[in-house]
């Protein structure tokens, strides 16, 4: 979509050069001849056959999900795993007949069944409740897919995942930035330029927010203000995507281009929180303590800095302007001394000329979206009305339009990312000569074994536990609620979910839910119970073992600084919940109520554990198969 209102956007400027002789027809002509063919589009026929395979599908499933308890575990696996095969084998197809759009379409099912499968899995073999940690996986199988076949949709579906497992590592170690999903976030740039793909670029953008605002307002370093941290973050994004896109590469440009455009939106919107919040910015120079963290500071010196180099490199006074404009809301927070405190004019008139000089660096760069980006942080959230076309924009401010030089200076940047996209595309020849060379049906099928390998590995590693792992014995307080999508099951409270915190009490915990190590030995009755807990692992003998769990409840949050390990660490152990027919939850729930439920666990030297088998009056009634 994008792709085709820029081409017939730029085959109108073409026309109109030619006409008015600003560019020689030759040259058009090899600005035409520099763009790649066009991809097939969507037709009538084409919406009905998807419209119809997703009717197909939904059927399918709906028999299958009402069937679900009814079919054996090995046979649902392997529904799940031929679902995935069956998406990729139809993307394979249609990519094979230049139909990109059905083959993307295809690639995105099949990485959204991939997740799918993963929680299924996960029900099907009783697997831990790291739900942070399935969407890190779900993220590694979709990237897989959109590398190997190029999809944008297994992309977006990838980096929705990887937002969601960042955003609950950060609500679980507030006080130290996720970096791990910086390397995850690269990984996609790189794919959205070495694509040159627009709609890439703004999945890539787009992925940035939720980790910096997650970043923003969960971070716990006293004094800390959301908002200066919010622009803290866009100016790095604008800055950073202005320096890209000052790259002599076509492919840097367009990224770069749509980095800065989203760092430009995201700064005005900061700077519409610096203004809401400018009183309690105020109040709180009134301290004694460091006003912001160090590399929140960092990142905010560092987008002015690029901005400089890119207008250093581009010779554009353009984007001189915007490094002005970011340095003026990061400014914006109060650096005046307390006894000014209320007089917030200065704040205001900081933000205003910030995006003032927003303004005229879009104008002056012919750069659209920085024009309306200024103007929304100067509305300060009220409605304005729609910027017209070239020059109107610069009639509020008194300015002449720049529309009489548009054309010349649009042609010859066209002009010239033309000839370097030649240029680089003669650099990239041969691998995109050897990658289009591969079958189109080896890369799919090279994703979907991928896809297929993570979910046996997950059923691999749970029969390693089972196979290899001491089996202990523990007493259970279930209660049975019922899950309307995938039947009965019970959810396990044990003896040893609560435990003292002994040597821990107020120790520093390093997340709000820490792992912790839980020493068990048995009783006289062979039931296993808590001696102790642990932050590392420590020496254990037989018949003593050592089970790894994750404090829950905030147990970790106690003490004045709420960084501290509490008196009572409630633990949940990976054993908590314990799918049954439907049907048969009822009768545990009695079982419960009468304490003769207890369940055999196997538990690795590791401390990794997994249910083996239910006790009933000390007899098994579930005992759980390796596969």
């Amino acid at each position: 979509m994008f792709d085709k209102t820029y081409r017939q956007r730029l085959e109108a400027d073409l026309a109109r050069w030619e006409a008015d002789g600003v560019v020689a027809p030759a040259a058009a002509a090899a600005i035409r001849n520099a763009l790649p063919p066009r991809t097939a589009g969507i037709n009538i026929a084409v919406v009905v056959g998807i419209v119809g395979g997703l009717l197909i599908a939904a059927a399918f499933l709906a028999f299958v999900a009402a069937h679900w308890t009814e079919i054996a575990r090995l046979a649902r696996f392997a529904i799940l795993l031929a679902g995935m095969v069956i998406a990729g084998g139809l993307g394979a197809w249609f990519a094979a007949r230049q139909r990109t759009i059905l083959a993307d379409l295809c690639a995105s099912i099949g990485a959204i069944i991939f997740g799918a499968g993963i929680a299924l899995v996960g029900q099907m073999y009783h697997l831990g409740d790291d739900f942070a940690g399935g969407m890190l996986l779900w993220s590694v199988g979709a990237f897989a897919a959109a590398l190997l076949t190029g999809s944008r949709g297994a992309l977006a579906v990838g980096l929705v995942a990887a937002s969601i497992w960042t955003c609950m590592r950060i609500t679980d170690a507030s006080d130290v930035l996720h970096l791990p999903y910086v390397l995850v976030w690269l990984i996609a740039a790189a794919l959205a330029f070495a694509w040159n793909s627009r709609v890439a670029a703004h999945l890539v953008a787009l992925a940035l927010l939720p980790w910096w605002i997650a970043t923003s307002l969960r971070f716990e370093f006293e004094g800390t203000q959301p908002s200066f941290v919010l622009a803290s973050g866009a100016a790095l994004l604008f800055g950073a995507g202005l320096a890209i896109a000052a790259a002599p590469s076509p492919r840097a440009l367009r990224l770069g281009s749509v980095l800065s455009i989203h760092g430009a939106f995201s700064l005005a919107i900061a700077a519409f929180l610096e203004v809401t919040t400018v009183d309690d910015l105020v109040r709180f120079r009134e301290g004694s303590l460091a006003g912001q963290p160090l590399w929140a500071i960092v990142c905010g010196n560092a987008g002015v800095i690029l901005a400089l180099a890119s207008a250093a490199i581009t010779r554009r006074a353009g984007e001189l302007l915007a490094a002005a404009a970011i340095a003026l809301v990061l400014l914006a927070a109060p650096v005046w001394p307390a006894s000014m405190a209320g007089e917030s004019w200065l704040a205001y008139a900081a933000l205003l000329a910030a995006m003032l000089c927003l303004v005229v660096s879009g104008m002056l760069d012919d750069v659209r979206p920085r024009i309306v980006a200024g103007w929304l942080g100067m509305a300060r959230g009220h409605r304005r009305h729609h910027l017209g076309r070239e020059g109107l924009a610069a009639a509020p401010l008194g300015l002449p339009g720049s529309g009489g030089r548009r054309g010349r200076r649009l042609c010859h940047r066209a002009q010239s990312h033309a000839a370097e996209g030649r240029t680089m595309n003669e650099m990239i020849a041969p691998l995109t000569a050897f990658w289009q060379r591969i079958p189109k049906a080896v890369l799919f099928g090279i994703a979907i074994l991928l896809q297929c390998a993570l979910l046996v590995l997950m059923v691999a590693d749970r029969m390693q536990i089972l196979r290899n792992g001491v089996e202990v014995t523990l007493q259970t307080q279930p209660v049975d609620p019922r899950d309307l999508l995938r039947g009965d099951y019970v959810v396990l409270r044990y003896d040893i979910s609560q435990v003292p915190a002994g040597a821990l009490k107020g120790k520093v915990a390093d997340a709000r839910h820490p792992i912790v190590f839980v020493k068990l030995a048995p009783n006289a009755g062979g039931v296993y119970q808590a001696v102790s807990v642990h932050a590392e692992p420590v020496p254990v003998t037989a018949p003593e073992v050592l089970i790894r769990g994750r404090v829950g409840n905030y147990g970790g949050s106690c003490g004045d600084d709420r960084r501290r390990f509490c008196d009572n660490l409630p633990i949940k152990y990976g054993l908590e919940s314990y799918f049954v027919p439907e049907g048969e939850g009822k009768k545990l729930e009695d079982a419960r109520n009468q304490q003769k439920l207890r369940i055999v666990a196997a538990v690795l030297p590791s401390g990794r554990a997994a249910i083996k088998r239910l006790l009933l009056d000390g007899e098994p009634v579930y005992e759980e198969p390796l596969y």
